[in-house]
């Protein structure tokens, strides 16, 4: 930064604080704060002495709030490398605790985001260039605590003694943004690292993101939402992952997108990354239309999707009713059929017949509790979704309806079944339906970004802190596979809270020695669990005093 005067036509001087900005090969000048004009030099040179103390002021928020505290060399310098306490005397009457710092999140998130080689994963001509350290920040405060980019920048300094402002924050967004399709293949390619180049099969499945706001545009639309937050704009995120919920990569569209139409957008974006036609893609009945099988059937993707059984053509249906019929359907029993010229695979389950049937007697009991004379339901009381509308027969009056038995007794008939419709010709019923089994692991990423990181609601309205927003979550979702998925190879399982909470309990104590003047760290001691979490992914922790 630096003081820049620009002299005006009236004779008067403009001082102004700048900085250089590198915008490849050009170099320009961005305004940082305006101080005024002058009029002659007596009122320049008061002006330039505020000027150099303000940008003084403004070098100084963003670094550590200690003084002598560089988080990037405090937090990952390696043990070995930290000075032992000299053989000197210390009055530990007179000890200060300057601060307590949660390390745990730093050096496990923070080395494992290293190990990922994300530490420069955004790729910026901007000099000085700290947006790198700006972002890692951000994503391990997402990982340890999310919450908005104020209160991000508030516990930054709380937790670690970082000091970095709001706006800052909001400016390494711009960067992100930038840097979207970049980021999405550096997670790319540490997720075939992680599955050792070898991906059989890949989850897809599509959720909305809302907001808290009514305003509509490009991206912020109103439409059908999946959290019934129907009166709130929303954006559509499609989510494609590997097995274990290993991310593979992500789409966002506008929240009124038919999340039908987003697969084959997505397999053509994917497809262009690896090779998508020896991966069998797993979908759920969303997804099942004949546009979507026909065109992936050209691009060559193999497919395995849920089948709508209650839609299909009234000859396939008897059929898999008789098939049904004539089991006894005590064990697991699988049906294969042919549905234009694709395997239509049935298997039936006591464990979901039983819950079908206790889903409808929930629903009916509930519709019979509405009940009035002469056993109507007066229709301005029904609960508004098809779930119970299905289930009901409106008179001709238009405003009372009475309980549809015949839909209740021919839904009975599809209790425990389900269905899957594929391409695949080489693989047998059974694995195939196991292989959509796994498509929980899907559901369980979405439940992952939207509680564990609080993807949603999004406060941020323009378009590129939007997606920017998203990017961050990506990051911060992927570093948390990676350590989950190394735990779980060493035989450690635990939730995303659990490690969370572990590693927030490890911490170092910052005293400060007034005759001495020097500064002691004193590291808290490992518990077995935080141990097996630093062992199993290969980090030291120093639990012995030193000074900085």
């Amino acid at each position: 930064m630096f003081v820049k005067k620009v002299k005006r036509a009236d004779g008067k001087t403009s001082v102004l604080i700048a900085q250089s900005v590198r915008n490849g090969s050009k170099v320009t000048h961005k305004t940082v704060r305006s101080l005024g004009t002058v009029q002659n030099e007596s009122e320049l040179a008061i002006i330039l002495k505020s000027a150099t103390e303000i940008i003084a002021h403004l070098k100084e928020k963003d670094q550590p709030l200690l003084s002598g505290l560089d988080p990037v060399e405090f937090y990952t310098k390696p043990t070995l490398d930290r000075q032992k306490i000299p053989d000197i005397k210390v009055n530990l009457s007179s000890l200060q605790e300057e601060a307590r710092l949660i390390c745990g999140s730093q050096e496990v998130f923070g080395q494992v985001y290293t190990q990922m080689k994300f530490d420069n994963i955004l790729q910026t001509n901007y000099k000085p260039d700290n947006w790198n350290q700006v972002l890692k920040q951000a994503v391990l405060s997402r990982i340890l605590n999310p919450v908005s980019k104020l209160k991000t920048s508030e516990q930054l300094v709380d937790y670690h003694g970082i000091n970095i402002s709001v706006s800052t924050l909001y400016r390494m967004m711009d960067k992100v943004f930038e840097n979207k399709e970049h980021i999405k293949d550096i997670v790319l390619k540490n997720s075939l690292e992680l599955l050792d180049h070898e991906i059989d099969v890949t989850f897809f499945d599509v959720t909305t993101l809302h907001f808290e706001s009514f305003n509509e545009d490009d991206l912020r639309r109103f439409g059908f939402s999946k959290n019934c937050r129907f009166k709130e704009t929303q954006v559509v995120l499609a989510l494609q992952t590997a097995r274990g919920g290993i991310p593979v990569g992500y789409e966002l569209y506008p929240g009124n997108t038919y999340e039908g139409s987003t697969l084959i957008d997505a397999v053509k974006n994917h497809k262009e990354k690896f090779n998508l036609k020896k991966v069998v893609l797993v979908a759920d009945r969303a997804m099942f239309n004949r546009n979507n099988l026909n065109k992936m059937d050209e691009l060559g993707v193999e497919y395995v999707v849920a089948a709508k059984l209650k839609t299909l053509p009234a000859q396939v249906k008897n059929e898999i009713l008789e098939f049904s019929k004539n089991n006894t359907k005590k064990e697991y029993l699988v049906m294969e059929s042919s549905y234009e010229q694709r395997r239509l695979i049935v298997n039936y389950s006591p464990d979901r017949a039983n819950k079908d049937t206790k889903d409808r007697e929930r629903l009916v009991a509930r519709l019979k509790k509405q009940l009035e004379e002469g056993e109507k339901i007066k229709v301005t009381k029904l609960i508004k979704n098809q779930g119970t509308k299905k289930y009901l027969k409106v008179n001709t009056d238009k405003v009372s309806a009475v309980l549809n038995e015949d839909k209740i007794q021919s839904d009975s008939l599809w209790d425990g079944l389900h269905g899957i419709i594929t391409n695949v010709k080489d693989s047998s019923s059974k694995d195939l339906i196991d292989r959509y089994k796994d498509l929980w692991q899907i559901e369980e990423a979405f439940r992952i970004n939207k509680t564990d990181l609080k993807m949603r609601p999004i406060f941020h309205w323009k378009k590129q802190r939007i997606e920017a927003h998203i990017a961050i979550c990506y990051l911060a979702f992927s570093v948390i596979v990676q350590i989950r998925e190394n735990l779980k190879r060493a035989g450690i399982k635990l939730s995303v809270d659990k490690i969370r909470y572990q590693l927030t309990r490890v911490q170092k104590s910052i005293m400060f020695d007034p005759e001495s003047k020097r500064r002691f760290v004193i590291p808290s001691k490992l518990n077995p669990i935080q141990q097996g979490i630093y062992q199993a992914l290969g980090i030291k922790h120093q639990e012995s005093v030193y000074f900085i």
